[in-house]
């Protein structure tokens, strides 16, 4: 009995360490991709509002949004896939708490739009951002 609990518990660790993954990785490719200046990404990246007016900052965003399909291919929000994700980025709550945190956030964001993907993604980013 303990084998197969101690065995869904690490996978249940394992999906959540996935889930919480800060797309490093992915983040990484897109500024190599587009040949990017990855100090001034992550400088504007880490900051309290995601500008539109910037050309590189534009074309990382559409890239990494596409990379971990927050963008479908369309360029339109997933909003399912950016539920999913914060959904387990939700700490110290439970499964439902966090669901319902999670769901009120998308709700409240889901009209952030915009006339290209790039700046759908970084509207999207600047209210999850805030709330």
């Amino acid at each position: 009995m303990k084998l197969p609990l101690t065995i869904l518990f690490f996978c249940g660790l394992l999906q959540i360490s996935l889930a919480l993954k800060d797309y490093k990785v992915e983040s990484d490719w897109c500024i190599e991709r587009y040949d990017l200046n990855s100090s001034e990404i992550y400088r504007i990246h880490s900051g309290a509002h995601l500008p539109q007016d910037s050309k590189p900052y534009s074309t990382f965003m559409e890239c990494l949004w596409r990379k971990i399909q927050f963008l479908d291919g369309d360029g339109e929000l997933n909003l399912a896939k950016i539920r999913e994700y914060y959904r387990v980025a939700q700490e110290g709550h439970d499964e439902v708490e966090s669901a319902r945190r999670a769901d009120a956030v998308v709700e409240r964001c889901r009209l952030a739009g915009g006339s290209t993907p790039a700046i759908r993604a970084i509207n999207m980013g600047n209210c999850l951002k805030n709330n």
